[in-house]
């Protein structure tokens, strides 16, 4: 056997304990990177969302902590928090989560607003062990951008269209 063949062994520790020690983990069984940063000046932060219904808009229910993540392409909710609001699965997705893994989630409509701003998205049924997540696609939809310097979401300004 060479090298690249031989099996690697696995070690196996909860994202919740090697979060002590300042690792960020997409869930108890994904690959975790210490400090959450994925390039040299470039940090994570959390922000405060809140989510409705558009089936009931006038209830909405706030979440902080937020991990802001351009790497996930979805937004990821606490079951819990979606059902609280009516909001029911709608279809399976398979997800690649950071270690290359492939793991199946339910996924529902929602509508997502942070720092003024709205959109409708769909939003993963985040699971116990799972990441909330604010992800690029809604990011997009809110017409926001990162600014890495001031650890923020900012207006990405006039949206792009083709002219007539």
């Amino acid at each position: 056997m060479t090298g690249g063949d031989a099996a690697r062994p696995q070690i196996h520790i909860r994202a919740s304990h090697l979060a002590r020690f300042g690792f960020i983990c997409l869930s108890n069984d994904a690959l975790c990177f210490k400090g959450g940063v994925s390039m040299p000046g470039m940090g994570t932060f959390r922000t405060t969302i809140s989510v409705a219904s558009h089936t009931r808009r006038g209830e909405m229910k706030e979440i902080g902590n937020v991990l802001v993540d351009t790497g996930s392409e979805a937004t990821w909710v606490p079951r819990a928090v979606l059902e609280s609001l009516g909001i029911k699965p709608e279809k399976p997705v398979r997800i690649r989560v950071a270690d290359g893994r492939t793991v199946e989630r339910q996924a529902g409509y929602a509508i997502i607003h942070a720092n003024g701003a709205q959109t409708a998205d769909d939003v993963v049924f985040a699971e116990p062990g799972d990441l909330v997540l604010l992800g690029a696609r809604t990011l997009e939809g809110l017409n926001f951008k990162i600014d890495p310097v001031r650890h923020a979401l900012v207006d990405a300004g006039p949206v792009d269209a083709a002219a007539a």
